[in-house]
Protein backbone atom coordinates (compact mmCIF):
# COMPACT_ATOMS: atom_id res chain seq x y z
CA UNK A 1 0.00 0.00 0.00
CA UNK A 2 1.29 3.41 -0.87
CA UNK A 3 0.01 6.90 -0.26
CA UNK A 4 0.57 9.94 -2.44
CA UNK A 5 3.37 12.44 -2.03
CA UNK A 6 0.69 14.97 -1.10
CA UNK A 7 -0.50 12.70 1.73
CA UNK A 8 3.07 12.25 2.96
CA UNK A 9 3.49 16.02 3.05
CA UNK A 10 0.14 16.46 4.81
CA UNK A 11 1.34 14.08 7.53
CA UNK A 12 4.62 15.97 7.85
CA UNK A 13 2.81 19.33 7.99
CA UNK A 14 -0.12 18.35 10.23
CA UNK A 15 1.38 15.52 12.30
CA UNK A 16 -1.47 13.21 11.33
CA UNK A 17 -3.04 11.63 8.29
CA UNK A 18 -6.41 9.98 7.84
CA UNK A 19 -6.34 7.03 5.43
CA UNK A 20 -9.96 6.05 4.98
CA UNK A 21 -11.01 2.50 4.19
CA UNK A 22 -7.46 1.13 4.39
CA UNK A 23 -8.74 -2.27 5.51
CA UNK A 24 -11.75 -4.16 4.21
CA UNK A 25 -14.30 -5.68 6.55
CA UNK A 26 -12.99 -9.16 5.69
CA UNK A 27 -9.44 -8.08 6.62
CA UNK A 28 -10.68 -6.73 9.94
CA UNK A 29 -12.93 -9.74 10.74
CA UNK A 30 -10.15 -11.85 12.35
CA UNK A 31 -9.33 -8.88 14.58
CA UNK A 32 -12.99 -8.45 15.52
CA UNK A 33 -13.20 -12.18 16.28
CA UNK A 34 -10.11 -11.94 18.52
CA UNK A 35 -11.60 -8.96 20.34
CA UNK A 36 -14.85 -10.88 20.85
CA UNK A 37 -12.74 -13.58 22.49
CA UNK A 38 -11.08 -11.01 24.76
CA UNK A 39 -14.47 -9.56 25.73
CA UNK A 40 -15.80 -13.07 26.37
CA UNK A 41 -12.77 -13.87 28.56
CA UNK A 42 -13.32 -10.63 30.49
CA UNK A 43 -17.02 -11.42 31.01
CA UNK A 44 -16.15 -14.92 32.23
CA UNK A 45 -13.58 -13.54 34.71
CA UNK A 46 -15.98 -10.90 36.04
CA UNK A 47 -18.79 -13.45 36.34
CA UNK A 48 -16.56 -16.00 38.11
CA UNK A 49 -15.42 -13.30 40.53
CA UNK A 50 -19.03 -12.37 41.32
CA UNK A 51 -18.62 -8.86 39.89
CA UNK A 52 -21.43 -9.27 37.35
CA UNK A 53 -24.56 -11.42 37.33
CA UNK A 54 -25.07 -11.45 33.55
CA UNK A 55 -22.39 -12.20 30.91
CA UNK A 56 -24.46 -10.65 28.09
CA UNK A 57 -23.41 -13.48 25.75
CA UNK A 58 -26.51 -12.79 23.62
CA UNK A 59 -25.20 -9.37 22.57
CA UNK A 60 -22.88 -8.43 19.72
CA UNK A 61 -19.37 -7.14 20.26
CA UNK A 62 -20.18 -3.45 20.46
CA UNK A 63 -23.28 -3.71 22.62
CA UNK A 64 -21.79 -6.42 24.84
CA UNK A 65 -18.82 -4.31 25.92
CA UNK A 66 -21.18 -1.45 26.71
CA UNK A 67 -23.46 -3.74 28.77
CA UNK A 68 -20.48 -5.14 30.68
CA UNK A 69 -19.21 -1.62 31.36
CA UNK A 70 -22.64 -0.60 32.63
CA UNK A 71 -22.76 -3.62 34.98
CA UNK A 72 -19.17 -3.27 36.13
CA UNK A 73 -17.65 0.16 35.58
CA UNK A 74 -14.08 -0.53 34.56
CA UNK A 75 -14.77 -3.64 32.45
CA UNK A 76 -13.47 -1.75 29.40
CA UNK A 77 -10.34 -0.84 31.34
CA UNK A 78 -9.77 -4.52 32.13
CA UNK A 79 -9.82 -5.23 28.39
CA UNK A 80 -7.42 -2.33 27.80
CA UNK A 81 -4.98 -3.51 30.47
CA UNK A 82 -4.98 -7.16 29.36
CA UNK A 83 -1.76 -6.57 27.43
CA UNK A 84 -1.72 -9.70 25.28
CA UNK A 85 -1.57 -9.15 21.53
CA UNK A 86 -3.65 -11.79 19.81
CA UNK A 87 -2.16 -13.21 16.57
CA UNK A 88 -4.87 -11.62 14.39
CA UNK A 89 -4.04 -8.20 15.82
CA UNK A 90 -0.31 -8.82 15.33
CA UNK A 91 -0.99 -9.83 11.72
CA UNK A 92 -2.84 -6.58 11.06
CA UNK A 93 -0.15 -4.55 12.82
CA UNK A 94 2.66 -6.14 10.83
CA UNK A 95 0.82 -6.54 7.52
CA UNK A 96 1.85 -5.13 4.18
CA UNK A 97 -0.83 -2.41 4.05
CA UNK A 98 0.15 -0.70 7.28
CA UNK A 99 3.88 -1.29 6.91
CA UNK A 100 3.78 -0.12 3.29
CA UNK A 101 2.58 3.27 4.46
CA UNK A 102 5.05 3.41 7.36
CA UNK A 103 7.91 2.55 4.98
CA UNK A 104 7.17 5.70 3.01
CA UNK A 105 8.18 7.69 6.08
CA UNK A 106 10.75 5.45 7.73
CA UNK A 107 12.28 3.43 4.92
CA UNK A 108 12.42 -0.37 4.98
CA UNK A 109 14.28 -0.66 8.29
CA UNK A 110 11.34 -0.43 10.72
CA UNK A 111 11.42 -1.29 14.40
CA UNK A 112 8.02 -1.83 15.96
CA UNK A 113 7.69 -0.62 19.52
CA UNK A 114 6.33 -3.55 21.53
CA UNK A 115 3.61 -1.55 23.27
CA UNK A 116 0.14 -1.56 21.83
CA UNK A 117 -3.29 -0.82 23.23
CA UNK A 118 -6.82 -1.94 22.63
CA UNK A 119 -9.04 0.95 23.73
CA UNK A 120 -12.67 -0.16 24.04
CA UNK A 121 -14.70 3.02 24.02
CA UNK A 122 -18.17 2.69 25.50
CA UNK A 123 -20.83 5.40 25.70
CA UNK A 124 -20.49 7.39 28.89
CA UNK A 125 -18.05 5.11 30.74
CA UNK A 126 -18.20 5.46 34.49
CA UNK A 127 -14.61 4.46 35.19
CA UNK A 128 -13.25 1.72 37.38
CA UNK A 129 -14.70 1.02 40.80
CA UNK A 130 -12.54 1.41 43.87
CA UNK A 131 -12.50 -2.18 45.21
CA UNK A 132 -12.83 -0.99 48.81
CA UNK A 133 -15.61 1.58 48.47
CA UNK A 134 -17.24 0.43 45.18
CA UNK A 135 -17.30 4.08 44.01
CA UNK A 136 -16.13 5.19 40.54
CA UNK A 137 -12.48 6.24 40.38
CA UNK A 138 -12.71 8.12 37.07
CA UNK A 139 -13.27 7.92 33.34
CA UNK A 140 -10.35 5.81 32.14
CA UNK A 141 -11.49 5.43 28.56
CA UNK A 142 -11.02 9.05 27.58
CA UNK A 143 -7.49 8.85 26.25
CA UNK A 144 -5.52 12.07 25.95
CA UNK A 145 -3.34 12.69 22.91
CA UNK A 146 0.24 11.75 23.60
CA UNK A 147 3.57 11.52 21.88
CA UNK A 148 5.16 8.11 22.19
CA UNK A 149 8.63 9.53 21.60
CA UNK A 150 8.50 11.11 25.08
CA UNK A 151 8.94 7.60 26.49
CA UNK A 152 12.27 6.99 24.77
CA UNK A 153 15.03 7.71 27.27
CA UNK A 154 17.96 5.67 25.95
CA UNK A 155 21.04 7.46 24.63
CA UNK A 156 20.70 8.03 20.92
CA UNK A 157 16.91 8.34 21.01
CA UNK A 158 16.76 12.07 21.63
CA UNK A 159 14.84 12.79 18.43
CA UNK A 160 13.27 9.57 17.22
CA UNK A 161 10.78 9.77 14.38
CA UNK A 162 7.84 7.68 15.48
CA UNK A 163 4.54 6.85 13.87
CA UNK A 164 1.46 5.66 15.74
CA UNK A 165 -1.49 4.08 13.96
CA UNK A 166 -5.03 4.34 15.29
CA UNK A 167 -7.38 1.85 13.65
CA UNK A 168 -11.00 2.40 14.69
CA UNK A 169 -13.12 -0.71 14.26
CA UNK A 170 -16.37 1.20 13.71
CA UNK A 171 -17.27 4.06 11.41
CA UNK A 172 -16.27 7.29 13.12
CA UNK A 173 -18.30 10.47 13.49
CA UNK A 174 -18.31 13.40 15.89
CA UNK A 175 -20.70 11.65 18.27
CA UNK A 176 -18.76 8.43 18.86
CA UNK A 177 -15.34 9.64 19.86
CA UNK A 178 -12.90 10.37 17.03
CA UNK A 179 -9.43 11.70 17.62
CA UNK A 180 -9.43 15.45 18.08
Amino acid sequence: MTISGEEVQRYLDDGMLIVEDLFTRSELQPVLDAIEGIVDETAERLYAAGRITEKHADKGLYTRMTALENDYPGAALLVHLRGVMEPAIADLWSGDKLLGIVEQFMGPDIAGYPVWNLHPKTPHPKGMLNPHTQTPVGNFMSTPWHQDSAFYTEDGTENPFTIAAWIPLIDMNLENGPLQ
